[in-house]
């Protein structure tokens, strides 16, 4: 029901096992005929159902449109009949408003169908472009769209033109949406870091291996460093940051596996002084490596950055 329409629809908020009411035989067209007609998977706002949504419904009957707004309306064009190619007619339509992104199927079953998806703008019911569409030949069809949270989507599914003209007949309608609130192309049902963009099959950010090491001499009232380094994978970034009692800032990127800081050499550093050094990388699970300098010695407290986080923190799974 798109939002210039008048008539009351049937909304599915299908639970396990639920679907619509469905169609019988009759002589006039299917309750959703018409595109300004089309039956509601879920209202704007709400949850989309994770689990099959069916319906069935006899489309002998059904029509094609010269104005996609009539007869309640006008200047809506005219209705779409081409699927790359296959032409095909005798429509009917669904929409559905995802609540997070993630991909649609779309399967028919009963005669040879045609299947396409749009984008539509709720607020002009005007259909802004096609997601995608399938006419393999046979009694059954599949179609997989990527959609995006808080769009509005029209499903149009058409019997296939033959020598006869567009086919028609019972036509069952299922409908399953996969939730992928991340973005990173693993369901969030397989999603062992739903929340997170990772990579591979766990949906996870991979975790950056590295390690320092600081070499100093002690003095009484701190320590004298030799030398800091620090293995990293190659191409993170890897940040030398004083904090106080020092100076020193560096940002090296690593190139061969590891990385020196120059900048420390040689440095007396007096008890309290403080220094980080930081490993991070794109969509990976970073590194902070803090430094205390104390009388003669120094301690070393090691912490994690999420993706895209400079905020230190003790677990980041």
């Amino acid at each position: 029901m798109k939002a210039i329409a008048a008539a009351a629809v049937l909304i599915v908020t299908a639970a396990v096992g639920a679907g619509f009411a469905p169609g019988v035989a009759r002589a006039s067209p299917p309750v959703n005929d018409n595109y300004l007609d089309s039956l509601r998977v879920n209202a704007p706002g709400s949850r989309l159902p994770r689990d099959d949504v069916k319906d069935v419904q006899n489309t002998l009957e059904a029509t094609t449109q010269t104005d996609l707004f009539a007869p309640k309306a006008t200047g809506g064009g005219a209705e779409p009949t081409d699927c790359n190619g296959a032409s095909f007619g005798k429509t009917i339509w669904y929409d559905f408003y995802p609540d997070l992104p993630g991909t649609a199927e779309v399967q028919t079953a009963g005669f040879d169908a045609v299947v396409t998806v749009y984008e539509f703008d709720r607020t002009m019911s005007r259909i802004v472009r096609a997601v995608g569409c399938s006419s393999a030949p046979g009694v059954t069809e599949d179609l997989f769209v990527d959609v995006e949270a808080g769009k509005s989507y029209t499903v149009q599914i058409g019997g296939a033109v033959t020598p006869m003209g567009p086919a028609g007949g019972e036509l069952q309608l299922t409908l399953e949406f996969f939730a992928d609130r991340d973005g990173d192309g693993v369901f969030d049902p397989l999603d062992d870091c739903p929340d997170e963009r990772g990579q591979g099959s766990s949906g996870c950010p991979p975790v950056l291996r590295a390690a320092p090491k600081l070499r100093a001499r002690p003095r009484s009232d701190g320590i004298l460093v030799e030398s800091l380094r620090v293995t990293a994978p190659r191409g993170a970034r890897v940040a030398l940051r004083c904090r106080r009692g020092c100076a020193a800032r560096q940002v090296r990127r690593s190139k061969s596996g590891a990385v020196t800081f120059d900048a420390l050499r040689g440095a007396l550093l007096p008890a309290g002084a403080t220094f980080d050094t930081i490993v991070t990388k794109p969509l990976a699970v970073g590194s902070v490596f803090r430094y205390l300098v104390t009388h003669g010695n120094f301690k070393r407290t090691d912490r994690c950055l999420k993706p895209g986080s400079l905020h230190p923190r003790r677990r980041c799974d």
